[in-house]
């Protein structure tokens, strides 16, 4: 929850400064220097502050894990895979019904991703997402430890979590989307103008420029948002990943989850990336999670 909330502190403020430095062009625009448009700090930061948190909030309902879901290319299981996959889920959570006397088994809805990696993930607060690559070629021992390994990050909410990091930063991820094609239209403006009146050109191209300035506070903090915030999530997330692997590995899939770690790990040959690549990338660190089961 930590990285949600530095999250939510970050975003907001960076929203707050853009919606400051918006109105005080609209008011030096609009009135010739008198601010017409001022909203005093505390009631804009209050504002900027309130809708991240609400924004946030959305995200961890149902409606905001479906409009989540709606980003990510997946189907319903048919039929076949209803028969294959339901008897396995029901199994695994016999077992963690078993080992952990407070568990409520309870109804996970299977997804399957339309992507060409070796994964299956925990989504929201009861959804489990599996590649269709990872269905079609894993046995029914490795789908047990991965079930297993992903029902414990529905378990300690592990999911949800980081949707709710997701959402905490979507303000900033529209911002930057926005100066991308205000940099891509700005281009292809430019150039055209420069064909059709090349004697507007100077003024034209300063207008834009001056335009760009908005984008300027959203730049700065959304660099610090990946590389601060980024870092900080990704971190969160291989912890949780520890924390999953150990809670399959109590229920008894300890064997069975090393062996299809391995095999992601000499497709996705992610031992070969530099230790402080690894940090940065967004790919889990294979190699030491499987120390770490060994260990165990």
């Amino acid at each position: 929850m930590f990285a949600v909330i530095l999250n939510i502190l970050v975003n907001g403020f960076l929203l707050m400064l853009t919606l400051s430095f918006s109105l005080a062009v609209c008011s030096f625009g609009g009135s010739g220097g008198n601010h017409s448009w001022h909203i005093s700090d505390n009631m804009l930061m209050l504002i900027s502050y309130l809708s991240i948190v609400l924004i946030t909030l959305f995200g961890i309902t149902q409606l905001g894990q479906k409009f989540a879901q709606l980003l990510l290319s997946t189907r319903d299981i048919t039929l076949n895979e209803t028969e294959q996959l339901i008897p396995i889920l029901d199994e695994v959570q016999q077992i963690i019904q078993d080992k952990i006397p407070n568990y409520k088994k309870c109804i996970i809805k299977l997804k399957i991703g339309n992507n060409n990696q070796q994964s299956m993930q925990a989504f929201g607060s009861n959804t489990i997402i599996i590649s269709h690559l990872f269905l079609n070629t894993s046995t029914t021992n490795e789908l047990k430890a991965l079930f297993g390994r992903e029902i414990g990050h529905l378990y300690y909410r592990h999911s949800l979590i980081l949707l709710a990091f997701w959402y905490s930063s979507i303000t900033t991820i529209i911002f930057m989307q926005l100066f991308k094609y205000y940099h891509r239209i700005q281009h292809n403006l430019v150039k055209l103008i420069k064909n059709t009146a090349p004697k507007a050109l100077v003024i034209i191209t300063i207008v834009l420029y001056l335009i760009t300035l908005f984008f300027i506070p959203i730049i700065i903090m959304s660099w610090i948002s990946k590389h601060i915030l980024n870092t900080c999530g990704l971190y969160i997330k291989r912890k949780y990943e520890y924390i999953a692997d150990k809670f399959a590995a109590d229920l008894g899939y300890k064997q069975d989850l090393i062996a299809i770690l391995t095999k992601i790990d000499i497709l996705e040959v992610n031992n070969l990336q530099p230790k402080f690549a690894q940090l940065l990338s967004t790919q889990v660190d294979y190699a030491t999670r499987i120390n770490k089961l060994h260990a165990g």
